[in-house]
């Protein structure tokens, strides 16, 4: 064993005065202080538990950093002239997860000695949590969070421990992805056009945050081509500065303005938001509006609400009259037709077949003509009328 790990097992080992443990919670990528309050500054140590090396090293008024552990080289410091005054907290800049555990503060003047304790905790909080909705199936991800998140499902404010599967991946940096797919199936019972809402819950295990994200979908919306469409978007009861409503068809989106009077233009459609969260669509037209439109608020409290309506357009209501006459005319023409068809095939069949009677009686009568010319009378009738008898 090393004379430093050595040095850093007896620091544990001989008894000396504890100023007592702390536990700080710094963030990913930023920079963290770990506080350590001593009046004994000649030699100023920290000691990271399972490290060989020292964090770092002042002894005599001078750093002493030739053996600093590799990870920590280039991202501390102390402040040198706030150590006279029992200031030896540790900066440690640009916060990595591997720097999360227990570290140990040692300082010393002569004899006296005292040890401060504390724990690190990094944290890479959940800035967002999407929620969508394909094929049928329910999906909720989050990404580039520290430590390992959890999730929960409701449907309609009532725990789901069943029917999703969660699949959670970690990078070279620590961080984690989740991702989870809830396979929604309606109860047989419940009313086909009421709204379904689902939400997604993804946290911490020490419950430090908690991002909640709500997919409503929307009854769908059917239309004629030309007319005006009132989609639901969710509204915030905060102030108007806490949230944002952003709406997207395809690939367009917008962010939606609460002031009154306010058109906005989303992919060539005139829309307008109400305060209540109705969004009306103007104009719609068949071929190149109809789809699905989702609607998203974001709010500071690290909540999204998510509102998805599909909006069925057919052809315009004028059009759609002619087109229903024009079908019901085409209809009648081709029943006519056939009925026409039918009855000319059946009388050229009928008068292929009195012309092949006709023929036959003709040739009856042609065979029969020779014979008309003989005597009919066989000897029962003589010429004048008379019979004789001998």
């Amino acid at each position: 064993m090393t004379p430093v790990i050595w040095t850093f097992v007896l620091l544990w080992s001989i008894p000396l005065t504890t100023g007592g443990d702390t536990t700080v919670t710094c963030v990913f990528t930023a920079d963290c202080l770990l506080p350590c309050q001593s009046p004994y500054h000649n030699t100023v140590k920290w000691y990271k538990v399972g490290k060989e090396n020292a964090v770092y090293t002042f002894d005599n008024n001078e750093d002493h950093l030739e053996h600093q552990d590799v990870d920590f080289k280039g991202r501390t410091s102390l402040f040198a002239d706030q150590i006279p005054r029992g200031n030896a907290s540790l900066l440690l800049r640009s916060i990595r997860t591997v720097d999360e555990g227990t570290y140990l503060c040692y300082t010393s003047a002569g004899s006296e000695a005292l040890k401060e304790i504390v724990r690190l905790d990094v944290k890479a909080p959940i800035k967002r949590v999407d929620i969508k909705y394909p094929n049928g199936e329910i999906t909720c991800n989050t990404s580039d969070v520290y430590p390992e998140p959890i999730i929960s499902w409701y449907d309609n404010h009532h725990n789901l421990q069943t029917n999703f599967t969660t699949e959670t991946q970690k990078d070279e940096q620590g961080l984690f992805s989740l991702t989870s797919t809830l396979t929604y199936e309606e109860d047989e019972e419940s009313d086909t056009n009421r709204d379904v809402f689902v939400t997604c819950s993804i946290s911490f295990e020490d419950k430090s945050q908690n991002y909640t994200t709500s997919l409503k979908l929307a009854k769908e919306v059917d239309i004629y081509s030309g007319q005006d469409a009132n989609i639901q978007c969710p509204v915030s009861r905060g102030d108007a500065g806490d949230y944002t409503i952003t709406l997207r068809f395809g690939e367009s989106s917008i962010i939606l303005s609460q002031l009154a009077n306010i058109s906005e233009q989303l992919a060539g459609i005139d829309v307008r938001l109400a305060r209540h969260g109705d969004v009306t669509l103007h104009n719609l037209d068949m071929y190149k509006h109809t789809g699905t439109y989702t609607c998203e608020m974001f709010t500071a409290q690290s909540t999204t609400q998510v509102v998805l309506t599909s909006v069925h357009i057919i052809s315009d209501i004028h059009n759609f009259g002619i087109a229903e006459a024009f079908g019901a005319s085409l209809t009648i023409t081709v029943i006519v037709s056939l009925v026409i068809y039918c009855f000319c095939r059946l009388y050229k069949k009928r008068t292929r077949e009195d012309s092949r009677e006709n023929r036959v009686i003709e040739e009856v009568e042609e065979e029969l003509e020779p014979l008309s010319g003989e005597n009919p009378s066989n000897g029962r009738h003589s010429p004048s009328g008379s019979v004789h008898t001998e």
